[in-house]
């Protein structure tokens, strides 16, 4: 199974790179819009991974991927926490 992993920082994607490589997947990284729509033309893939802190940004970016790989499932992983949030009063 391919999964292409949609990251813009290597060091926090990394460990769950590792993690699919080692499960036995094959795993295409992109690290931005311009290699996200390169391997949509010349890979198939079985599932598109969205690494991204800010939810909502994460969400408009598989908003914009999706079309590129239609009828293909999209995960977003977040750590669900924005640098604009609010945190307490």
């Amino acid at each position: 199974m391919t999964l292409l992993f949609i990251c813009d920082n290597l060091a926090a994607c990394s460990p769950f790179y590792d993690f699919l490589r080692d499960a036995g997947f094959r795993v295409l990284d992109a690290h931005n819009t311009e290699s996200t729509v390169l391997c949509s033309y010349i890979e198939l893939v079985d599932g598109v991974l969205i690494y991204q802190h800010d939810v909502r940004l994460g969400s408009i970016i598989g908003c914009d991927m999706k079309p590129l790989f239609p009828g293909t499932p999209l995960v977003l992983i977040s750590t669900g926490f924005d640098d604009g949030a609010v945190v307490g009063h």
